[in-house]
């Protein structure tokens, strides 16, 4: 088709154009700060609860209670107020008695050591809500 010095010009010429941006696209992309993802602590869950308005809001704040919280941690500290944060939860009106229950079920089920002390727990809210 061509004469084989046609190829050869547009490959030199393709190589050396690409060459430089690939290169520094390459800089670029190793110099660039790794994206850090920051866990939720107890705090901001707790600062997140007081902010929620909606039924909506308050399921998703569950959700993700439930699968960064469920588990009682092993801080003393920590763990009293989980403790109190989840009574905090129990304890809202965005949830009916039903799923009170169900989330006591589901606590239970993450901390196999501790069922009666989270059974206890939101009991005691549950008779302080039916007063209410």
């Amino acid at each position: 088709m061509y004469d084989i010095w046609f190829y050869i010009f547009f490959w030199v010429m393709g190589v050396l154009f690409a060459f430089p941006i690939l290169a520094i696209g390459m800089v670029w992309l190793f110099s660039q700060k790794p994206i850090s993802i920051q866990e939720p602590t107890l705090q901001t869950i707790q600062i997140l609860l007081s902010t929620i308005k909606t039924k909506q809001g308050f399921d998703a704040f569950l959700r993700k209670f439930l699968k960064n919280f469920a588990v009682i941690p092993t801080d003393e500290k920590d763990s009293k107020f989980w403790f109190a944060l989840v009574e905090k939860i129990a304890h809202s009106k965005f949830l009916d008695i039903d799923e009170v229950s169900e989330l006591r079920q589901e606590l239970e089920n993450a901390n196999s050591g501790n069922e009666k002390q989270i059974a206890d727990m939101i009991s005691g809210v549950l008779k302080t809500r039916k007063k209410g």
